[in-house]
């Protein structure tokens, strides 16, 4: 049984996040989980030479924000029921913090327990987010629980056939697995799929592959490919096309702010290009 329970949902109140906000509570039903909706209002600084927090307009933004995320777990709701119908109504919470908003929805994860995260992206075209990062990219490096992308115009449907994209690693079973236990619920088909670029390293037989997870994955169905493409990015997306993939999973390690300066990450550019939505395993 999957150990889905708890799931956070930042909200920017944007289309994206109404869209995504869908996905979570349909989600939340299939898990009978508790989600909390947080909104993450920035400090306001007063116009001084010296910045200093505003604490009379910083609060009074995050009241106005309260009536706003109020209305927004209200709308969802109702466009939810217009294409879903509950088992069980989820149960939400809702809250308004003060802060910066990747630190502020890492820590309530931490302290709350949460087991998954999930958010919309604004997708390829918003090139601000690709050249600054965006809380979406930022908490996909940084959490410890899985997380989970829902692109801005991803519609609900349920999910059948899901992509592992699979580095070879060792430890790549193991990561298959958590997915595998998250998606309990939906039983689907699962591809695990390996892009690889045509190196010498990298003409790595299927067979070889097979047995990377024949000892170490759970009692499913699964079956194994391994495409040669000139773009790890591109290969995915092409595979995604091919199979009618409903879900791409990936796995994705935690890494310091000076590994993630240096380091150029594939789970960030899918996230931002993926038209479908994308489950991000960490460690």
């Amino acid at each position: 049984m999957s150990q889905i329970k708890k799931i956070l949902f930042p909200t920017d109140f944007s289309p994206t996040a109404q869209n995504a906000f869908k996905h979570c509570l349909i989600l939340a039903d299939f898990y009978q989980a508790k989600v909390e909706v947080l909104h993450v209002v920035f400090p306001e600084y007063a116009a001084l030479d010296v910045p200093v927090v505003s604490m009379v307009t910083t609060r009074e933004k995050a009241e106005a924000a309260q009536s706003v995320l109020l209305s927004f777990v209200e709308l969802g709701m109702i466009q939810t029921q217009a294409i879903y119908t509950f088992k069980t109504l989820p149960k939400i919470e809702q809250s308004v913090e003060i802060g910066v908003p990747i630190g502020t929805v890492l820590k309530l994860a931490n302290e709350h327990k949460t087991d998954l995260i999930m958010l919309g992206t604004k997708g390829e075209h918003n090139t601000l987010e690709k050249a600054f990062g965006s809380v979406t990219t930022g908490v996909i490096e940084q959490a410890v629980c899985p997380v989970m992308v829902i692109p801005e115009f991803a519609l609900w449907k349920p999910t059948h056939i899901v992509a592992y994209a699979s580095d070879l690693s060792a430890s790549d079973p193991y990561h298959f697995w958590k997915a595998a236990d998250i998606l309990t619920p939906f039983h689907p088909l699962l591809h695990v799929v390996n892009i690889h670029q045509g190196d010498e390293q990298d003409e790595i037989a299927i067979d070889e592959l097979k047995k990377i997870f024949s000892n170490n994955t759970p009692a499913v169905q699964i079956s194994f490919h391994q495409e040669k493409h000139d773009s790890i990015t591109a290969g995915l997306e092409t595979f995604i096309d091919n199979y009618g993939v409903d879900l791409l999973v990936m796995y994705s390690p935690h890494r310091s702010w000076i590994e993630r300066l240096f380091h150029h990450s594939q789970t960030r550019d899918l996230a931002f290009t993926t038209r479908v939505p994308l489950l991000v395993i960490k460690s």
